[in-house]
């Protein structure tokens, strides 16, 4: 029996509201999810900040060792799970907020951040499975459409 990956996922304090649908929306994609909305965020009266949501695997994981084996029964249709679930998350909030905002998975074994940004193409998870996730100058990664790569988010 596979261990079901496990995450960390955290959200703003405000959206304590939305835990319940998270932890659902991880369990569909077969994640091991602990949710939780306790950070805080200022902003000046009268502005609205996008949301956010912060993803973390467990430490010493590395991130293509977690997605090789995230939903290993999915075999090479892995990715639309993983897919799957960063629109989700997207659609989610977007409907509970009204607003934008964005996805940051950490990975955890090398301090990089993978920012997930709404409406990524299917080539981009596909080749999420095949990166090689090391440290970047900027320590976030980003798809790049013109390259179709993940590059460091400081590329010119």
């Amino acid at each position: 029996m596979t261990d079901i990956p496990k995450v960390q996922i955290d959200l703003e304090a405000e959206a304590r509201d939305e835990v319940p649908d998270i932890e659902a929306l991880a369990r569909e994609v077969g994640l091991d999810a602990k949710v939780e909305a306790s950070f805080l965020r200022r902003a000046a009266p009268n502005q609205q900040l996008e949301w956010v949501v912060y993803i973390s695997s467990a430490s010493g994981f590395a991130f293509g060792t977690f997605l090789g084996g995230f939903l290993k029964a999915a075999g090479d249709d892995a990715w639309k799970r993983l897919k799957a679930f960063v629109e989700g998350l997207y659609a989610r909030r977007r409907k509970a907020t009204g607003r934008e905002g964005g996805v940051i998975w950490t990975v955890e074994d090398v301090h990089e951040e993978v920012f997930f940004r709404d409406g990524l193409p299917d080539l981009a998870y596909r080749e999420l499975f095949r990166a090689s996730i090391r440290k970047t100058e900027s320590s976030q990664l980003r798809w790049d459409d013109d390259d179709e790569s993940w590059e460091d988010s400081w590329k010119e």
